[in-house]
């Protein structure tokens, strides 16, 4: 079986992400930078907000 992985860096994406049939979440921060490691409080959000797994990125820069 194939998981549909999305990336998102605010909960409102990935609430529309889970919608539209996403298995689980990547959660960034810092879009223009490439990516960052999100927040405690955008990762908190982003749990409370949806049912699907949420991996956040590691990447410190």
């Amino acid at each position: 079986m194939i998981t549909l992985e999305i990336c998102c860096y605010e909960a409102e994406c990935a609430l529309i992400a889970e919608k539209c049939g996403a298995d689980r979440i990547e959660l960034c921060s810092s879009p223009a930078e490439g990516g960052l490691m999100p927040s405690y409080g955008c990762l908190k959000q982003t749990k409370d907000t949806i049912k699907i797994p949420v991996h956040p990125i590691v990447r410190p820069r």
